[in-house]
């Protein structure tokens, strides 16, 4: 009878937190698997913003506090199964934070709705939003000095497998075809079978170089080339996002037009920016 009194006493302390349901491992390994994760000032942005849109749709308390690295709403109120959250924003590297999700009840009966199911929404729904705007790649070119040239993806690392948390509008890895989800299966001639293989390439990637690599998607093994931008080109990018304040000779605006025109061409600057910045430097003459 004492035995059996524990049992209870103890599914009633898990009722209180889950309505005595556990996730499972499969369950943990999906929410592990799509933590978001944003790059980039003006993808942080918009993902933080349509984080604090889900707590306003899904929570059923107030939020309390709302900084640019934490959300937070009030406690749940006393026997309420609706659920209170918070979301914090945390560097993981290279310009790069994950959005994590805790929620939580006060209801000896569980959470409406269940907490798994709301972080997994969470996930879901903060992942589906996308910054179709070839400045993110931009802005993160601008905001640090790389050592090494970007790739414009950002990975992470489960059960041994290199997989693609994000991809940024406009860059190299977007115009080779890669997705969200890809999982790296090969970087030339060497098989990926761990985090420490794929760092042990990617240390001696350089600037200008082509990368030819292999992704696992939907069970099926695509071949990816990668051109990875010169320094020269990364200048470029930087100094064509600066406005000319000063007078120039000719050689020097039809220098710049030329390196317009390369960027054109090649696809790191749209038409719209290639005719503005052309239209400025003409004007500086």
């Amino acid at each position: 009878m004492k035995q059996i009194k524990l049992i209870f006493l103890t599914c009633a302390s898990l009722f209180i937190l889950s309505g005595c349901a556990t996730v499972t491992p499969q369950q943990q390994a999906t929410i592990n698997e799509n933590i978001p994760v944003c790059y980039g000032s003006r993808d942080c942005e918009t993902k933080w913003a349509a984080a604090r849109k889900w707590v306003l749709n899904n929570a059923g308390r107030k939020i309390q506090i709302y900084s640019d690295d934490l959300i937070e709403t009030y406690n749940p109120a006393q026997n309420s199964p609706s659920i209170a959250a918070r979301i914090n924003k945390e560097p993981t590297g290279n310009g790069a934070y994950a959005i994590t999700i805790t929620v939580w009840c006060n209801n000896i009966f569980g959470c409406v709705p269940k907490k798994t199911a709301a972080i997994m929404d969470f996930n879901n729904h903060i992942n589906a939003v996308k910054v179709q705007d070839y400045s993110v790649y931009k802005d993160s070119l601008k905001e640090i000095n790389y050592s090494k040239p970007l790739m414009g993806a950002f990975f992470v690392y489960f059960n041994e497998k290199v997989i693609v948390k994000t991809v940024s509008s406009g860059s190299p890895s977007e115009k080779a075809g890669m997705k969200p989800q890809d999982i790296i299966t090969r970087i030339g001639v060497t098989n990926i079978h761990s985090k420490e293989d794929f760092n042990k390439i990617m240390e001696k990637v350089s600037f200008g170089e082509i990368i030819k690599l292999n992704v696992m998607r939907n069970g099926i093994e695509n071949p990816l080339t990668i051109e990875l931008p010169t320094k020269k080109e990364i200048n470029q990018i930087r100094i064509s996002g600066n406005t000319v304040n000063h007078r120039i000779t000719t050689n020097d605006i039809e220098s710049k037009i030329e390196s317009l025109s390369n960027l054109l061409e090649k696809g790191l600057i749209t038409q719209e920016e290639y005719n503005k910045k052309k239209t400025e430097l003409l004007e500086q003459y």
